[in-house]
């Protein structure tokens, strides 16, 4: 088994600040342009990124808020639990892992989400 400093060392993670250890490993060239898309990122942003990290007892994941859409592939390792606070006050809990067979998922997608103000629904010009 492959101790946890040589998976650092191998996969070159570095510390993060909420998620462990960290390195990206991919970031789009494509960007949307500054103003295509609300705060918090109307400065703009590439179209995808992707990173690998990792996490420990003593490097955990902090409690953090998602401001983009994320998909978290399992590789290898202990289960990652994963806490979700949805804005409408409901929880979920998910164990990203490699034991199917008890329920842990290989796989998490979950869109990041906003509240939007209440809109009028007076009919549209044209309509």
């Amino acid at each position: 088994m492959t101790s946890q400093p040589k998976r650092l060392r191998l996969l070159n993670l570095e510390p993060n600040a909420t998620c462990g250890f960290v390195r990206v490993t991919y970031i789009a060239k494509q960007e949307i342009a500054p103003g295509g898309l609300p705060q918090p990122f109307a400065g703009g942003s590439p179209l995808g990124s992707a990173l690998y990290f990792l996490v420990t007892p003593e490097a955990p994941v902090r409690l953090h808020r998602i401001r983009n859409d994320q998909l978290y592939h399992y590789y290898l390792g202990g289960p990652l639990e994963v806490l979700m606070l949805h804005a409408n006050g409901e929880t979920e809990h998910v164990l990203v892992g490699p034991d199917i067979v008890a329920g842990q998922q290989v796989q998490l997608s979950f869109l990041a989400t906003r509240s939007i103000p209440h809109v009028s629904s007076a009919p549209v010009a044209g309509s």
